[in-house]
């Protein structure tokens, strides 16, 4: 069962349904610049390029340092994405948030959004609140009077109710609305506001779908996707999102590229009926989430075993390939030799991290195992996105003793899942590497299946 991966907000063209938040190109607290700008710079331009078609900003974050640097992301760059970007609110120096929707400060924010982002025309402009000492019919009319000049593409709302989205519908052309979307907040309110904009044929951005991070803390998410056979949380909980309706579109925000990718993957995600229901029934959500995503679905239903006869062993297949990855032959060879392999099932995704295999294990820890990061993926591995295989010690002596330990494959190890990530290979030595590291595993996984079988007999 899959959902659409593109939606269209208003006249401008389509883009993919997940989308990419600003709010983590500042500092902490979303003041400041970050920590290091042109790494920062650096990692839009590749979100970019691995598929990032909606970039949310606005000018209080920072303030002004989010699009910033978008602004020097996309410079010059010939197929950039839609930007988004809200007027209405500005930072007091205390790191207060002010709204202020008059007409004069809408505009002066307005220019500056342009200068910072370096575009002549500002692609969708949203509305960052509700001035209550300003009606919002002349809050509006400032963004509709700038759309007619060519300053701005699209007008949108946000944290809005629905009566207040009604009332902007009744007064011109809005193409967005955006309010808070997490699976734990959903609550009637949020039911509210997600049919008044299907039913007005506009896009629902959804901001904060993991709850400032919040969501993670559920020990829940350490398990599910591994038992399911799945990939990471993260692309879950987005994946269950867009259940909502074919006009919603998280915006997940990062400035983490291996985070970016694995969010986008949730678009190709397929779930069956009975995976829907039984993530619904496990997986962090409010009550009123899942009655909505299961009403019409029938009964509840339980996860998949965690293992069956045989171990659930995938290999992730990318769509995308990444420069420093070299030679595809030698990929391409890893997966054929893998195939050969029982229980293994090919998958394709969107994530630019070729190679990566899985060996799904039972719950029950692994004494003193490791976690092998690569130079992407080693700073968050809870959240990454990537599946992964198991790997001992004794795999990692072994290695070290034949001289394997290569830096960008073998990057850093986390006490964490007890599993191993591999880099996919560059060349035939490379290659030889990572089939080592993949047969290990599999023996590994096929002794674990065979002490589960026999204490079930």
């Amino acid at each position: 069962m899959n959902v659409a991966t593109h939606v269209t907000i208003g006249n401008l063209r389509p883009v993919h349904r997940i989308g990419l938040g600003g709010n983590k190109f500042c500092g902490p607290g979303i003041w400041g610049p970050p920590r290091d700008v042109e790494a920062t710079v650096t990692a839009v331009r590749v979100a970019c390029d691995s598929g990032v078609e909606l970039i949310d900003t606005a000018g209080s974050y920072g303030p002004g340092w989010s699009e910033e640097i978008i602004g020097r992301a996309l410079g010059g760059r010939a197929d950039p994405p839609l930007v988004a970007t809200k007027v209405g609110k500005h930072r007091g120096p205390d790191q207060s948030w002010i709204v202020d929707a008059t007409p004069n400060r809408l505009i002066e924010e307005i220019h500056a959004s342009l200068a910072r982002l370096q575009r002549e025309r500002l692609d969708l402009v949203q509305l960052h609140g509700v001035d209550r000492q300003v009606p919002l019919d002349e809050s509006l009319g400032v963004l509709w009077d700038l759309r007619a000049k060519g300053d701005i593409g699209e007008v949108g709302v946000c944290n809005v109710s629905a009566e207040q989205l009604t009332q902007a519908l009744g007064t011109g052309p809005v193409a967005s609305v955006q309010n808070r979307l997490s699976p734990q907040q959903v609550d009637p309110s949020t039911l509210a506001v997600l049919d008044t904009a299907a039913t007005a044929g506009i896009a629902f951005l959804g901001h904060q779908p993991f709850d400032h991070g919040r969501v993670f803390l559920s020990d829940v998410l350490g398990h599910v996707p591994h038992r399911m056979g799945r990939s990471a949380p993260g692309q879950l909980l987005l994946r269950l999102l867009l259940e909502l309706g074919p006009h919603v579109v998280p915006l997940p925000g990062s400035g983490d590229v291996a985070h970016i990718r694995a969010n986008l993957g949730a678009l190709q995600l397929a779930l069956t009926e009975p995976e829907l229901i039984a993530l619904l029934h496990e997986l962090p959500a409010s009550a009123v989430f899942r009655e909505r995503i299961t009403s019409g679905r029938g009964a509840t239903g339980s996860l998949p075993p965690r293992l069956g006869t045989a171990p659930r062993t995938t290999l992730e297949v990318p769509q995308q390939q990444i420069s420093q990855n070299g030679d595809p032959r030698a990929r391409d060879e890893l997966i054929r030799r893998a195939e050969q392999l029982s229980g293994v099932r090919v998958q394709r995704t969107l994530l630019a991290i070729p190679g990566s295999v899985a060996f799904h294990m039972t719950d029950e820890p692994v004494e003193g195992a490791l976690m092998a990061g690569t130079e992407f993926l080693h700073f968050h591995p809870p959240h990454d996105g990537s599946l992964h295989a198991v790997f001992s010690p004794e795999d990692h002596a072994e290695l070290l003793t034949k001289g394997w330990a290569i830096p960008h494959l073998l990057v850093r190890y986390i006490v964490h899942e007890r599993s191993l990530m591999i880099w996919a290979p560059r060349d035939a030595a490379e290659l030889e590497v990572c089939w080592h590291i993949v047969q290990r595993a599999h023996r590994y996984a096929m002794s674990v299946t065979s002490r589960q079988e026999a204490g079930a007999r």
